[in-house]
């Protein structure tokens, strides 16, 4: 299984908001996808402005983009909304049901690494940021982004917890003992 699928790390960013359809936003969310796919440790990414949209015609069936962000002009955001609720690979993995969110799908190279996952979701969070719609993105999921959470806690409990149990240790110790000998062994202990 893991030679044709060597890599389960997926990172999935959800977006809401009233203006997913809007020009602006498209254009940005382009923007980001392509930033996203420039990445040296990012292998695919699928939005809606990047995916093709196929559907029959007299000569069998034709190509085009879901969502072509050089021709936004001749659409309005209800078209374009229609449009992306009616793509059948789209429904429910790149936009809801109802047109209330919209996804972005990120396939990133194998990394074995906690710590170079946290690099690689502070460098998405960066991107987001930077193409101005961090305000839009709710939600985010995926295997690395699990991982990330947990080692973020992991190091929040230490930070947390080792000092205080270093600390009762140590009371401990004097109320036991009452030598400084013992607290010094203890610790260096």
């Amino acid at each position: 299984l893991r030679e044709i699928f060597p890599n389960d790390q997926g990172i999935v960013l959800l977006f809401e908001g009233d203006a997913l359809f809007s020009e602006g936003f498209l254009v940005a969310l382009d923007s980001l996808t392509e930033a996203l796919k420039s990445h040296p440790k990012i292998q695919k990414v699928a939005s809606v402005t990047s995916m093709d949209h196929i559907e029959g015609s007299e000569e069998g069936f034709t190509v085009q983009p879901l969502i072509d962000t050089d021709d936004l002009d001749s659409t309005t955001d209800a078209q374009r909304k229609a449009r992306v609720i009616g793509d059948r690979f789209a429904q429910r993995m790149l936009v809801a049901q109802d047109g209330s969110a919209l996804a972005i799908i990120i396939i990133p190279a194998t990394i074995d690494d906690s710590l170079a996952r946290m690099a690689l979701q502070d460098d998405i969070h960066a991107l987001v940021a930077k193409h101005g719609l961090a305000e839009f993105m709710t939600a985010e999921a995926g295997q690395i982004t699990t991982d990330v959470e947990q080692m973020r806690e992991s190091i929040s409990q230490n930070l947390r917890f080792i000092p205080l149990v270093l600390f009762i240790g140590l009371l401990m110790i004097w109320l036991l003992f009452r030598r400084l000998m013992a607290l010094a062994v203890s610790g260096a202990v």
